[in-house]
């Protein structure tokens, strides 16, 4: 099993079980060389016949199972086997963190926050559990908690760029404007792709912070920096229409605020010319 020599394992196993079918570890090993080959069906088996030969109940084979549900998508089962296991051991890591996680991704905000919130305080160096838990936290509006966590933290975590982007945003929800922008700076310089949808994003929070500064012309030079990447990038066409509300160009503010909200949008041309589409109807040119 740790060659990872997984198809020879399952061929031993079930020479095995043949002569001893009561043997919960043989099924156990089963289940996981099964599950690293990517055969969950038969991983389920394995991991389902674990429990019925076992004398006692125990948690990880139920773990196992939620697992593989995992993998295929069926969240019910998923959470249902993960919630058995974390019955017999609450206080597992792993298993409050997979329950955060499915909970989250069928929007279950309050389950998600009890179980990442458990697994963050059974692991605080674990730098996932606490950057999703972040985001849970900004999802739900719960800025104040977030920050609270996410002050706690070792500074080894400012090394991940998700930790220090979500920890910018609480900040910026709760008006901590310099501390935002302090951690927002640390969270670009950690990212190693420069126009990736995270990194425009973290732009995005740049150009607000720059707009509540009054720096007005510097925000407009960075969201259109964000165009360049990605033209429909809502955040930047939301903080122009701030940013030239403030320097009373109005026309300017209504016209990035429609583009915003989907009712035309624009390429910007190499010769700096501005195509704009109009939905529904044809393409206009204008002088850029």
């Amino acid at each position: 099993f740790t060659e990872g020599k997984y198809n020879e394992l399952v061929d031993e196993i079930e020479k095995l079980t043949k002569e001893y079918e009561d043997s919960p570890f043989a099924y156990s090993l089963l289940g996981n060389a099964l599950f690293n080959l990517k055969n969950f069906k038969d991983s389920i088996k394995a991991f389902e016949k674990e429990i019925k030969v076992s004398e006692e109940e125990h948690f990880l084979p139920y773990y196992n199972l939620g697992r593989n549900y995992e993998m295929l998508n069926n969240s019910e089962l998923e959470i249902s086997n993960y919630l058995k296991s974390f019955t017999l051991n609450p206080k597992k890591f792993e298993t409050n963190y997979n329950l955060g996680m499915a909970y989250s991704r069928i929007e279950d905000h309050d389950n998600a926050e009890k179980y990442l919130t458990n697994a963050h305080i059974l692991k605080k160096d674990e730098p996932m559990a606490l950057i999703n838990l972040l985001a849970l936290l900004f999802k739900m509006k719960k800025y104040s908690l977030g920050i609270e966590f996410a002050s706690q933290a070792n500074e080894e975590f400012e090394k991940y760029f998700q930790y220090c982007y979500n920890y910018a945003l609480l900040l910026y929800e709760t008006k901590n404007i310099e501390e935002s922008n302090i951690m927002n700076e640390k969270a670009m310089v950690n990212m190693q792709t420069k126009n990736s949808p995270i990194f425009l994003d973290s732009l995005g929070l740049k150009t607000n912070i720059l707009n509540d500064q009054l720096k007005n012309e510097e925000s407009i030079n960075v969201s259109f920096e964000i165009l360049k990447n990605d033209q429909n990038h809502y955040s930047a066409l939301k903080s122009l229409v701030k940013s030239y509300a403030h320097l009373g160009n109005h026309r300017a503010s209504i016209f990035f605020n429609r583009l915003a909200d989907g009712n035309i949008r624009f390429e910007i041309k190499d010769n700096g010319n501005i195509d704009l589409f109009l939905y529904h109807k044809e393409k206009i040119s204008i002088d850029g």
